[in-house]
């Protein structure tokens, strides 16, 4: 890994992440069938990038994969004082149109922590950002994003 900033992205193609790959596709398939999906289809590790947040680095902005069916973050080295992972409802940003007083409505923010060896997945569609590492320590965890269908060479 030449750039510990920005590692290569397609980890998924590598021999030596091929257990990896194999347990992030055994559990987004769970995550597929739990959610109803059509059954004909199944999830495939379609690219995952390594990503490095230095010690007492900002976080990352809300934003979201329209166009992936699961989206997630597998974590190696992590706590939440390294910065979680927070989701947003999309229909906030209806709503935020809407004449409410700034105090009295509540954002559907979910904060979800995060540690050593947790795999995350959701919806592409959801909003989600990252919290800022308030450690000196680096924080690192894959993105991933999976598609469906028969999986391609």
């Amino acid at each position: 890994l030449n750039n510990p900033e920005h590692p290569p992205e397609f980890l998924h193609q590598r021999d030596d992440f091929k257990n990896v790959v194999t347990f992030i596709e055994h559990h987004a398939k769970l995550y597929w069938d739990g959610m109803g999906y059509d059954k004909n289809i199944s999830p495939y590790l379609d690219n995952c990038w390594a990503m490095r947040y230095a010690g007492h680095a900002g976080g990352l902005d809300n934003h979201n994969h329209p166009n992936i069916p699961i989206a997630g973050a597998m974590y190696f080295d992590a706590s939440p004082e390294q910065g979680n992972i927070v989701f947003q409802d999309p229909l906030d940003l209806m709503l935020s149109m809407n004449p409410y007083l700034p105090w009295s409505r509540n954002t559907r923010l979910k904060d979800v922590p995060v540690s050593t060896g947790k795999l995350v997945l959701f919806p592409g569609w959801l909003n989600h950002s990252v919290m800022p590492n308030k450690t000196d320590k680096p924080r690192y965890n894959i993105s991933l994003e999976l598609k469906a269908g028969p999986k391609t060479t």
